[in-house]
């Protein structure tokens, strides 16, 4: 007896599964909803009905390839480029996506060995087909992947736009307060629903090699809020990246950390704002963090959610203010500043360890009668008593509005980061 061709090996379990594609789609939809969770959690009006009607097309694409022996052309993979455009405005993750593939080319599988009963021939046959199922899925998989992230690709860019938009819009007050807004800026990764800060941070280096800086600056930021698989809002504007970051349950400290973390150590600056609600607030957050950012010198990060009203007001204090400090006080700590600024670290330290001479002087591993000895030099010279409420306070703030810190209140992480902040309980500011 002659053997049968390649092709009529196999016709009779192809004829068999022509027969049975609405029940080859139905396993294949439902063996996808059991097994990948995170495509079963999509439950919105008519995205079953939508599977379902892709693995029919999924089913009748592997019988061409089957019954014509040859992979499908570029045109025949249109309803695959379709499928992968839809789900990815959709927002259905990208390796969700595939493990569903996967499991249709089980459920492909499954079929074909049923389909081919326990003869030699229909094994034989079913080898075959199986073998045709490898090189059908990979073309699938592939076409698939490469849509799907030239979708997300446009969306992206898209949504970079909407997003400066939102903010150039935020900052001139132009932002709908109402619920419409607020989905919008919702649905470009803003939640106003949550506290947020604003930071504004800046490149150094030429024109051209700043403006891509600015635009990996804006990326690293966004990626601080990924959520489902989208950045949060940073956007570059002018000469800046203006990002809005969640707060959540970040200690100032440790946002702090995330930002210097996104900077690098290339000498790029930063200011943080307090928290902010709602896309309203953005406007004030946007002018502190730019306040901030005039704090900050290179490789320095300013952060409002550190400073107290004293150490905002110094910091930010105008000529006049200066001109304020009684000369002989002013005298005395600029003389000290250039003799190593023993004076202004001692008094900024005795403020710091609530008026603890011991205190102070473990602070400034220095013996106690140090620090006696220095608040008593500084009172003789300044006429003022470091010992009196109101003598205090106007040498902290002259301390302050002369630039002193001292080394002891920073940690050695602060110290190697060069990160602008306080966490002074009197006050104590960083300019």
């Amino acid at each position: 007896m002659k053997d049968p061709q390649p092709g009529e090996l196999e016709a009779p379990t192809i004829a068999v599964l022509e027969a049975r594609v609405p029940e080859t789609a139905r396993a294949m939809l439902d063996l996808s909803r059991r097994e990948v969770p995170d495509y079963a959690a999509f439950r919105e009006p008519g995205f079953a009905e939508a599977a379902y009607a892709h693995c029919l097309d999924h089913v009748r694409a592997f019988l061409t390839v089957a019954r014509e022996r040859r992979p499908l052309r570029p045109e025949e993979l249109e309803f695959v480029r379709a499928q992968a455009a839809m789900r990815a405005r959709q927002g259905v993750p990208l390796n969700a996506l595939l493990h569903v593939y996967r499991m249709g080319h089980r459920a492909i599988f499954h079929a074909i060995v049923e389909a081919a009963g326990t003869t030699p021939q229909g094994t034989a046959a079913a080898l075959v087909l199986t073998d045709r199922t490898l090189g059908h899925i990979d073309v699938i998989t592939t076409t698939f992947t490469e849509a799907y992230l030239d979708t997300r690709h446009e969306i992206e860019a898209g949504a970079d736009v909407a997003r400066r938009a939102l903010v150039d819009r935020a900052l001139a007050g132009s932002v709908d307060p109402g619920p419409g807004g607020a989905d919008r800026a919702r649905a470009l990764g803003f939640d106003p629903d949550v506290p947020y800060v604003v930071v504004t941070c800046s490149a150094d280096g030429d024109r051209e090699g700043r403006e891509l800086e600015l635009h990996a600056l804006a990326g690293r930021l966004g990626r601080l809020d990924l959520r489902d698989g989208r950045p949060g809002v940073a956007v570059v504007r002018e000469q800046e990246v203006v990002a809005v970051l969640r707060l959540a349950d970040r200690t100032p400290q440790v946002m702090r950390g995330s930002v210097r973390d996104a900077l690098g150590w290339d000498g790029h600056r930063a200011g943080i704002s307090l928290a902010c609600r709602g896309v309203g607030e953005l406007a004030r957050g946007y002018a502190e963090a730019r306040a901030m950012l005039r704090q900050a010198g290179p490789g320095e990060i300013a952060s409002l959610l550190e400073f107290t009203p004293i150490a905002y007001l110094t910091a930010n204090a105008d000529g006049t203010a200066l001109r304020l400090v009684e000369p002989r006080v002013r005298d005395a700590l600029e003389a000290d500043a250039r003799a190593g600024g023993g004076l202004a670290d001692t008094l900024l330290a005795f403020l710091d360890a609530d008026l603890s001479a011991p205190a102070a002087a473990e602070a400034l591993f220095v013996h106690p009668n140090t620090v006696y000895y220095r608040l008593n030099k500084l009172a003789r010279l300044t006429g003022r008593n470091p010992r009196r409420f109101h003598d205090l306070v106007d040498l902290m703030v002259a301390a302050r509005l002369l630039g002193h810190r001292p080394a002891a209140t920073m940690t050695p992480d602060d110290a190697s980061a060069a990160v602008v902040t306080s966490t002074r309980r009197d006050g104590g500011a960083t300019r």
